[in-house]
């Protein structure tokens, strides 16, 4: 039987049938006068392969955008070309994309989602994929990073979230419910996390064989691309695998609160003072001891040299001074009350007598076993297949398991068949809406539901015409059909775009922020009150001088 959900998309494709679907085609850059025809809209978006929701919603959009007189040309990517084309300046040869950052236990403290991506410094480094450059939203940035009050912090992060909202650089389009799964007959115990379901260091601590099989692996859709933590971040699945084999001073927990973990302690001395003491006894993977030392050249050297993004979370501190073996004094420019959850929980501790002997520049070195003192080490890699660590014994909280495997996947429905054949135990992230329908017929497969506080959005490049006009962008917010996306596209396992601080993130979530609805009548009267028009033929043109 044909569901809504595949009638839907039936109609969506008759309608929208000229998309360019692979790999990244070279856009012509835009020449666009005023008072001329809008030229064809570059729109890049995931495959259908990698992520079908933001597929879809981007279909949709782009019906929306051709019904207000705009030709669209649809460039579907994978995910690494991508991340990798807007990491990729000058950023001038497309006009909008669909992203997202997904749940990761730093992304709780509001400057992780709010700094990077939209202030202006980002433009320069490729993180800002939106060109956005204001100098009120980065002042109100640098407020709320270094006031240790928490209910003044609270009201300039709600002020950051509805100047993004006035300016529109961006816009949430949905807030997924989390819905994963895992073999019962094989492992008990396990640990859901807030945003990240099972995919999560905690669960891989807590997941308890109860057969013979001690080797726990997840089906993943696509690889990572490198183990070198100096390389530049394209995007997390680097970063979660390196999680598992390195240490941080501080780890999330499931609950989203901050616990010292490679730091046996920190005591905060002033407001730009921190003292941490290192957790004795820890040893690398090649059995070296974990020392101050070592931590005081991984945040010296990734400060120096480390990937960009992280640039942010470091900046702030001044000095690492090392008192003795197992004691350090940070020392910060300013207040920073992000340092425990985006500083501690993400900054990882690297043994120096490795680092300090690899010639030329870190970023470009061949890393092939990576030793950290994480819970995990290195086990083998085949690129495109599988991904192999070992449980560390040694470690203060070691695993249950005695291995965990990534095997690659080609789509969500191949990972999904590979977690009913029993292939693998558990997914990397959420189920799909027909998959969950589908999960009931399997006793020895338990469902596991949680909120997400990660965002799916579509952003403009303000760079180039038309979307460094303000008021184009707020008629084009009245083109998001928030209900066929979260009730038609994801069968209601969602909640509509509310910004980038999700709803289910309520400490730092601005209740009171209000949205543009779907409205294409309210979009054709904002642009004719700006000036635009439209030929004969309906297309739409720029306003005259």
């Amino acid at each position: 039987m044909v569901n809504m959900r595949q009638r839907f998309l039936f109609k969506l494709f008759l309608v929208v049938g000229f998309l360019s679907l692979g790999g990244f085609n070279a856009f012509a850059k835009p020449a666009l006068q005023e008072g001329s025809e809008i030229s064809t809209l570059q729109f890049i978006i995931p495959t259908a392969s990698y992520d079908p929701i933001r597929y879809e919603a981007g279909l949709l959009l782009t019906q929306a955008w051709e019904e207000l007189g705009l030709s669209v040309e649809v460039t579907g990517m994978d995910f690494q070309a991508l991340s990798q084309r807007l990491n990729s300046p000058p950023n001038d040869d497309f006009h909008a994309f669909i992203s997202g950052y997904v749940s990761r236990p730093e992304r709780l403290d509001p400057d992780v989602l709010l700094n990077r991506p939209f202030t202006c410094p980002g433009v320069d480094t490729g993180v800002n994929y939106q060109g956005y450059c204001s100098e009120e939203y980065d002042a109100l940035i640098e407020a709320q990073r270094t006031t240790m009050d928490e209910a003044l912090r609270q009201d300039l992060v709600y002020q950051t979230q509805q100047k993004l909202a006035e300016d529109l650089p961006a816009i949430a389009l949905y807030h997924v419910t989390e819905v994963t799964a895992y073999n019962n007959t094989l492992f008990e115990n396990p640990t859901p996390m807030m945003g990240q379901g099972l995919f999560n260091i905690w669960n891989l601590l807590s997941m308890t064989p109860i057969t013979d099989q001690r080797m726990l692996a997840m089906g993943k859709a696509g690889d990572i691309d490198t183990v070198n933590l100096f390389a530049p971040v394209t995007g997390g699945a680097n970063t979660d695998i390196l999680r598992l084999i390195y240490d941080m001073l501080g780890r999330v927990r499931p609950d989203g609160t901050v616990e010292p973990w490679a730091a046996e302690s920190w005591e905060v001395i002033d407001d730009t003072t921190v003292q941490v003491n290192v957790r004795q006894g820890m040893t690398f993977h090649d059995g070296e001891p974990v020392t101050a030392e070592d931590v005081k050249y991984s945040y010296d050297i990734q400060k120096a040299e480390g990937a960009a993004i992280y640039a942010p979370f470091l900046d702030p501190i001044e000095e690492v001074e090392q008192v003795d073996d197992y004691t350090l004094i940070f020392h910060l420019s300013q207040p920073y009350p992000a340092l425990f959850q985006a500083t501690f929980s993400q900054i990882l501790i690297v043994p120096k007598h490795i680092w300090e002997n690899v010639d030329g520049v870190l970023a470009e070195a061949q890393v092939d076993n990576p030793i950290g003192s994480g819970p995990f080490s290195w086990g083998g890699w085949q690129r495109g297949e599988v991904l192999t660590l070992m449980a560390y014994k040694d470690h203060f909280q070691a695993p249950e398991i005695d291995s965990f495997s990534s095997v690659v996947y080609a789509t969500p429905d191949a990972l999904f068949q590979g977690l009913v054949s029993g292939d693998v135990q558990m997914p990397d992230r959420r189920l799909l809406p027909t998959q969950i329908e589908e999960l009931e017929q399997y006793d020895y497969l338990t469902r596991i539901e949680e909120q997400d506080f990660g965002v799916y959005y579509v952003g403009f490049n303000l760079r180039i015409p038309p979307f460094d006009d303000p008021a184009f962008r707020q008629a084009i917010a009245h083109t998001i059909d928030y209900d066929t996306i979260v009730n038609t596209l994801l069968d209601g396992y969602a909640v509509p775009g509310a910004g980038f601080i999700a709803p289910a993130n309520a400490a730092w979530h601005d209740p009171d922020l209000t949205f543009p609805s779907f409205d294409l009548e309210a979009a054709r009267q904002i642009l004719t009150d700006a000036g635009y028009s439209w030929d004969d033929s309906g297309r739409l043109l720029f306003p005259a001088e």
